[in-house]
């Protein structure tokens, strides 16, 4: 089913404003210590989250929980809502330079819910830059069973000709396949639904065709890789001028969004330059990974393959334009296509709006998915 939803202007944003997402430097307690019943030291800060079901969702997110992977400090937030509408936890996956802090608000949403049937299950990943690979690169293309292992997870080799070629599978966007499998691993969770932003989209269909059984339904928001040509030139300025509309637009409108939107568009600039400052020829790097990659052919194995697979997409989006988008995802099998108003980090900027209408898009392939398994039961009996 393909069909395009129109959202005002008169949506509400959330108006809420979040604590720094750093832990505070208190220890608190441990797994150990609350499991053995020992009294905990610190409501506000824990390594594993699930344990402050019963704290605000902003203690739980100063409980960023730090996993070695390869010898690399990771920060993971795990928030667990009071009341779970799902069994299957979401991940939301930050597009480019982008960080957990940069969609603490869409992340607190997904928790607290928007209705009475509760919220989700969240996890986010803070590696912009995605962690270290195991083995050489292997050359311009790469099999299946090879990716998975140069992953950190074993596989047997597959046949010559399934291989994936550099259009849909680069070296900077596997080191962030790798992160996402690895925690999951680590945190033994089985499967997950996934919100993506941006850059992340092409990370989080590439490990969805690797580890189909790792990914459920997916939400694309604003996504990166439906671009029938690009370069990275191109795409930088388009990135940078998509910021700056978005900017005019609020000073022509007479700075509606206020000192909330100041602080958003504050937030995430000093997010991304982080990242970038951090590790400058990774960036680059992804840049060019974002340029070349493709990934029409990876949704087409997806959809295939029984997962579904739902767009968001802003009308403004200077970036990835939405008539360009909408044009690659017209000649898939996308469950959904949504158009909303805004450019390319509305996610950011109008929380409340996409997050909501993310965790109805995941209700709707939800409702999908079982309709489909009552049938394969149905023919199977």
């Amino acid at each position: 089913m393909f069909r395009v939803d129109i959202l005002g202007k008169d949506a509400s944003m959330l108006s809420m404003s979040i604590e720094s997402f750093n832990p505070t430097g208190d220890t608190g307690p441990t797994p150990e210590n609350i499991e053995g019943g020992t009294e905990a030291k610190s409501p506000e800060w824990s390594p594993g989250n699930r344990f402050l079901r019963d704290y605000s969702v902003e203690e739980q997110i100063k409980g960023a929980e730090i996993l070695e992977i390869n010898g690399e400090a990771v920060e993971v937030i795990d928030i667990s809502p009071k009341k779970e509408k799902t069994d299957t936890p979401v991940l939301v996956a930050p597009g480019w330079g982008a960080t957990p802090q940069f969609l603490r608000e869409n992340i607190q949403r997904l928790v607290e819910g928007s209705g009475p049937d509760g919220g989700r299950r969240t996890i986010s990943i803070n590696t912009p830059h995605g962690i270290d690979l195991i083995g050489a690169r292997p050359g311009t293309s790469v099999s299946r069973a090879v990716a998975r292992r140069r992953v950190g997870q074993a596989a047997e080799e597959e046949a010559a000709e399934d291989y994936l070629t550099e259009e849909t599978i680069t070296e900077a966007e596997l080191r962030k396949v790798a992160a996402t499998m690895r925690v999951l691993e680590d945190k033994k969770i089985d499967k997950v639904d996934v919100v993506a932003h941006s850059e992340a989209c092409i990370n989080v269909l590439l490990a969805a065709v690797l580890y189909p059984e790792k990914i459920g339904n997916i939400v694309l928001i604003n996504p990166a890789g439906l671009m029938s040509k690009d370069n990275p030139v191109s795409l930088s300025v388009r990135f940078s001028m998509d910021s700056i509309k978005r900017s005019l637009r609020e000073v022509v409108s007479g700075f509606p969004g206020g000192k909330q939107f100041a602080r958003r568009m504050s937030n995430a600039g000093v997010e991304v330059a982080k990242s970038v400052i951090k590790n400058p020829l990774q960036s680059i790097r992804e840049i060019n990974a974002i340029a070349k990659t493709h990934t029409a052919e990876l949704i087409d194995e997806l959809r295939a393959k029984g997962i579904h697979i739902s767009i968001i997409h802003s009308s403004e989006d200077k970036t990835f334009p939405l008539e360009e988008v909408k044009k690659m995802a017209s000649a898939r099998e996308i469950d959904e296509f949504y158009t909303i108003e805004g450019g390319h980090g509305e996610i950011m900027l109008n929380p409340e709006k996409v997050t909501d209408l993310a965790d109805q898009a995941l209700v709707r392939m939800e409702k999908n998915s079982r309709m489909e398994q009552i049938q394969r039961e149905s023919q199977a009996a």
